[in-house]
């Protein structure tokens, strides 16, 4: 296994909510909120999020294509979530990070979906798109001039 072989999202994500709680325990901030309405909101970020993830999780693994951002993609999917965001699974882990820290209510989770879309923005989205003009040149240059990279 070599350093291109991590899948930085999903490690990243879940550092993200690791770290929010280390801190929590060692200085504990208290809630922002403890308001019924939140719990609802947090919940349908969770829903919409997860829904997000795993109908798109199915398309790449229907297609039989890499989830590995510098991998070797075999398909350019443009179907799904894929119309309306080059990246609904980033989408979806900032909709997911969002929830937690919205049901937390604790300031550290904040943290999470800023950090998260930070990195993913400007470091690991730029390499996938290289790999993916490289692989399908100007079919994924028309599918960029169409479809926006976040939402």
């Amino acid at each position: 296994m070599t350093f291109r072989d991590i899948p930085v999202p999903p490690v990243l994500a879940v550092g993200s909510v690791l770290v929010a709680t280390l801190l929590q325990k060692i200085w504990p901030l208290e809630r922002l909120w403890q308001h019924p309405a939140m719990t609802v909101g947090g919940g349908l970020l969770l829903v919409v999020g997860v829904g997000i993830w795993a109908v798109t999780l199915r398309m790449f693994r229907v297609r039989q294509t890499t989830l590995n951002p510098v991998g070797k993609p075999t398909t350019l999917i443009l179907t799904g979530a894929y119309r309306f965001s080059r990246n609904p699974l980033y989408v979806a882990g900032v909709l997911l990070l969002l929830a937690i820290f919205v049901l937390t209510a604790l300031p550290y989770f904040a943290m999470g979906p800023v950090v998260f879309a930070w990195i993913i923005n400007g470091w690991v989205i730029p390499r996938e798109e290289a790999n993916l003009r490289e692989q399908f040149g100007a079919a994924y240059g028309d599918y960029c001039a169409r479809v926006r990279r976040w939402l």
